[in-house]
């Protein structure tokens, strides 16, 4: 932010994630703490300032009258994390890191099995193993405590299945399942068939490929692809569009020009 006693203090991405407090909710509970991939206190400033732009603009066109926007990656990174401080607000007690698996093993390949507290009891009519009923599993923090047997359990369910067949068994209970797709599932998704995403795209050299298509619509089209050019294809357009006269052009092309 622009003022503070933090203002001034040198930061990069992971001194950032790390005081912003989410490195401590990250990773097993018995090793150090780890920092996500990429940028993600920077990906939480670019949100922050998106939104507040959004505002400001809103609030100069209905009023006339703009805005000075102050962002702080510091602060979008405390705020990605809320629940922790909730928690703490409301028990006094402090988050911790758990060693718990989000990803599993299956026959193919990889699935998640990552459910909510409220969503419990729906998992345990989806996976339809008795045992998980059991009461050291009742709670959260039971659950926790207990983690290497539920872990077993969950893999006993988990191996003997395609990454598709959980994929659709937690999606028609309306459980947040997913499948961990390589590149030879997302080329066959029937979710990108239907919006056309991969387009064909006729290269003179390269040839004939689809390739991945625009994430963007406008007014439900979807945006051409396109190819890459030729070396020195738009030179003639480029160079006339910089003011050159067809024959200083031609003196360049020639090998003439200075």
């Amino acid at each position: 932010g622009q003022d503070g006693p933090y203002r001034d203090v040198r930061a990069s991405e992971i001194v950032i994630f790390g005081m912003g407090g989410l490195m401590s909710l990250i990773g097993y509970d018995d090793e150090p703490p780890l920092k996500f991939g990429g940028y993600q206190a920077m990906y939480m400033g670019g949100l922050s300032a998106l939104t507040a732009t959004m505002l400001a603009l809103t609030r100069a066109e209905l009023h006339g009258a703009g805005s000075h926007v102050d962002v702080s990656i510091f602060e979008g990174m405390v705020s990605s994390h809320f629940q922790s401080m909730v928690q703490y607000e409301y028990t006094g007690g402090v988050q911790r890191r758990t060693r718990a698996m989000m990803v599993f093993p299956c026959s193919d390949g990889f699935a998640g099995l990552l459910v909510q507290e409220h969503q419990w009891q729906r998992l345990i009519e989806v996976l339809d193993v008795p045992e998980l009923r059991d009461e050291r599993f009742a709670t959260g923090l039971q659950r926790r405590e207990n983690y290497g047997e539920l872990e077993a359990i969950l893999l006993a369910w988990s191996l003997p299945r395609t990454k598709q067949e959980i994929y659709e068994a937690g999606q028609n209970a309306g459980l947040p399942f997913s499948f961990f797709a390589t590149v030879d599932d997302i080329l066959v998704s029937p979710q990108y068939e239907a919006r056309d995403f991969f387009a064909p795209v006729e290269h003179p050299v390269a040839g004939t490929y689809r390739y991945p298509g625009s994430p963007v619509r406008f007014d439900g089209r979807v945006p051409e692809a396109g190819r890459a050019p030729l070396l020195g294809e738009h030179t003639v357009e480029v160079l006339g569009a910089a003011g050159l006269s067809a024959s200083a052009i031609a003196a360049i092309s020639e090998g003439n020009g200075s």
